[in-house]
């Protein structure tokens, strides 16, 4: 069983959008909040491993939203570490309102050494992280949903729809 650390925040009014909803870009903030009380929690806080002159950039986000938090909602971040590689580590998110899941998430992490070159993990720290895969609750089941789409075209038919709904313009640009 996986090694899954809780984080508990509040919805701050800056988070969300003139709809009363929070921002999407927040999810990914909040994912970096679960992760720092993950590391934390098992004893390899970012600091020390900067200190030690370790980096790690995320390389790959990806997160599928299920419902909306709004202004002063609890929520919870629940975080895991999903993979650990030689040179990268993958964390997964579920954020949740209740028993609610209002998101997943994933992000991939790459190790850079004080040279900002990749490099393998050290030992200590594989060994440090490969302890938290055996222990405490198993991770959520949810997962973020696969794509069935390349996401530019999907996005080029979506403002499509909504300029010719909202404008009442048609694909070429005149009126509809």
């Amino acid at each position: 069983m996986r090694r899954c650390v809780t984080a508990r925040l509040r919805v701050r009014y800056s988070e969300t959008d003139q709809y009363g909803v929070v921002y999407y870009a927040n999810y990914l903030v909040w994912c970096e909040v679960g992760r720092t009380e993950y590391m934390r929690d098992v004893g390899l806080p970012y600091r020390a491993l900067e200190e030690h002159g370790l980096r790690f950039p995320v390389i790959d986000f990806a997160c599928r939203l299920y419902a909306g938090a709004r202004y002063d909602d609890e929520i919870e971040i629940v975080t895991w570490i999903e993979e650990l590689r030689s040179r990268e580590i993958t964390f997964e998110y579920e954020i949740r309102r209740g028993d609610e899941t209002l998101a997943t998430a994933h992000t991939i992490h790459l190790l850079l050494g004080p040279d900002w070159k990749v490099r393998a993990l050290p030992a200590w720290l594989r060994k440090g992280l490969a302890d938290t895969l055996l222990a405490g609750v198993p991770p959520p089941r949810f997962r973020p949903r696969a794509r069935t789409q390349e996401p530019a075209a999907s996005c080029r038919r979506f403002v499509r729809i909504i300029f010719t709904t909202v404008a009442g313009f048609d694909s070429e640009g005149g009126n509809g």
